[in-house]
């Protein structure tokens, strides 16, 4: 009987908390070697800013994979129609990290017959990022298509898609920062999963919402010293929320060698390898999928009706159909330009980073960036707007600068009261 029992339809909101409490507490208790506590390989990537571990690069600017820079993973024991892709330096510490398994099946240290660990196959190893982001924000598109819009105070404001635009802001500030649309707000964001950073690799089916298969998987077994060392020795930590998710730990002593075979002596050498920063994809990804949502709202909601009183006749009303107007690829390109988007661009961070600007400061940031595109290009006000949110939110409430701002103060005044007191005494 599975010792721990948690999972997303458990019958009572008090069952799942409690035991999703249990596991988390005691599933990896004193399964470190030598010592208390839980191993080193074991990490909780829901926790605090674990959270952005991949997604956020060195300079505290959200990232995505360069896909152009994956490799095919030959799947040892997969079917041959399958192709997982991969960044070079993992794909080496992978491919060894399966070798030790399969020699430790010849030492008969983990069973022939087990169906994950005989032979590490890689369910997952990336998925596209891009993709999830689009997906995403094409179901929140849906809903202020069907919901807000569909509201009887809403639904004549939008003839064209400048109304369209202007009634969005209106959607997003009320939504707030839990609904990014931007690829950079996506990725800060929870919605954004850690499978997408291209540092995960599953190697297993299971379902991460059942602690019970957690416990099948590693806990139950006599190799779970084995299994939680192997992935230490070449580079990878263990997800604690789903054990059989291995992640790279791109500046552990096990991923060294394998960095270095690549040329990177650093994670900041990693990212700048093989990772492109958000905001520099931000407008381009965004427009096209207004643009669809605008079409889709019209292909259902062609025109309304404009209701007046009669001018002649005060008892008669007078009903009239205002057609909503469609916009083509060109059209589009060509009027809503990047100068049109800069200032919603701006708008839109600054709903997803929780308001950090008033009014007065989003109007001059919106008038230096427009410069920088005039004068030099779109590169250069798209970076000037980014570092404006970054210095930010880098030392937001609650980020791990913030409070090691906290810590050094607060050790700070203990050595000016240290010192004092000593002079008092002397």
């Amino acid at each position: 009987m599975a010792k721990y029992k948690g999972k997303n339809n458990n019958r009572s909101t008090i069952a799942k908390v409690w035991n999703r409490a249990q596991y988390q507490s005691k599933a990896f208790v004193n399964s470190a070697i030598n010592d208390t506590g839980e191993h080193v390989s074991i990490v909780n990537f829901n926790f605090s800013e674990m959270r952005y571990y991949g997604k956020i690069d060195t300079e505290s600017d959200p990232v995505v994979v360069d896909s152009t820079k994956l490799i095919a993973l030959a799947n040892a024991g997969a079917s041959p129609e399958k192709v997982n892709l991969i960044l070079p330096p993992l794909k080496d510490m992978f491919e060894r990290f399966q070798r030790k398994f399969i020699q430790a099946v010849r030492l008969q240290k983990i069973k022939e017959d087990d169906p994950y660990l005989a032979t590490p196959t890689p369910y997952f190893t990336f998925v596209d990022p891009i993709r999830e982001y689009r997906i995403y924000v094409s179901r929140v598109m849906d809903v202020f298509n069907q919901v807000f819009l569909a509201m009887p105070e809403n639904e004549k404001k939008v003839a064209t898609l400048s109304d369209y635009v202007n009634e969005l802001m209106h959607y997003l500030t009320t939504m707030g920062s839990d609904f990014p649309i931007t690829l950079t707000g996506w990725r800060k964001s929870k919605k954004s999963s850690l499978a997408s950073t291209g540092f995960a690799i599953s190697i297993a089916d299971l379902d991460c919402s059942k602690d019970s298969d957690k416990e099948d998987f590693i806990l139950n077994k006599n190799c779970t010293q084995f299994y939680y060392q192997a992935c230490k020795q070449y580079g990878f930590s263990i997800s604690k929320q789903c054990p059989w998710v291995i992640v790279a730990d791109i500046d552990g002593a096990g991923s060294a060698r394998y960095m270095a075979a690549h040329s990177i002596g650093s994670p900041r050498d990693f990212f700048q390898r093989f990772y492109k920063k958000t905001y520099t994809l931000d407008i381009e990804l965004l427009k096209p999928l207004i643009r669809k949502s605008y079409t889709d709202y019209l292909r259902e909601n062609t025109f309304y009706k404009e209701v007046n009183i009669c001018k002649n006749d005060h008892d008669k009303l007078v009903y009239k159909n205002i057609f909503r107007s469609n916009i083509n690829k060109k059209d589009y390109r060509n009027q809503y330009n990047i100068y049109y988007w800069i200032p919603y661009y701006i708008k839109i961070r600054n709903i997803e980073d929780e308001f950090p600007y008033d009014e007065p400061s989003i109007v001059r940031m919106t008038q230096k960036a427009s410069e920088f595109e005039k004068i030099l290009d779109k590169d250069k006000a798209m970076s000037y707007i980014n570092e404006q949110f970054r210095k930010k939110y880098r030392y937001a409430e609650g980020s791990y600068q913030y409070y090691k701002k906290r810590l050094e103060e607060r050790q700070r005044q203990r050595d000016i009261r240290r010192g004092n007191d000593d002079i008092s005494n002397y």
